[in-house]
């Protein structure tokens, strides 16, 4: 006899928690691509680091050149963080877990 365990037809949202059907690919709920369905997934990469160094050293791009986003580091290094705005935004960014890294991954992990 054997038994028989249905498929799972909800899912939660990798970034809002919102329910949704388990074959949906973006949430209804926040628009986020969902990592099941081959969407970017979690960086390797931490939080607190990217944090900091956007905090002292932001208009100089570090946080951006260690996760990997060398070209747009480069562009925050000449224009001195967009003279501060671009590098504020950033923190911000950061701070709420919406920043990606150079593959696009969401960096989620403080530490």
């Amino acid at each position: 006899m054997s038994s028989y365990a249905p498929a799972n037809t909800v899912k939660y949202c990798d970034f809002c928690s919102g329910i949704m059907s388990a074959e949906t690919t973006t949430c209804p709920h926040c628009l986020a691509l969902q990592t099941g369905a081959g969407g970017p997934g979690e960086s390797d990469k931490l939080r607190f680091p990217a944090f900091m160094l956007a905090i002292i050293f932001g208009v100089f791009g570090a946080h951006r050149f260690y996760v990997g986003k060398t070209g747009s580091a480069i562009v925050q290094l000449c224009t001195l963080g967009g003279l501060g705005i671009w590098a504020m935004v950033d923190c911000i960014i950061i701070a709420s877990g919406g920043f990606t890294d150079g593959n696009g991954k969401r960096i989620i992990r403080w530490t």
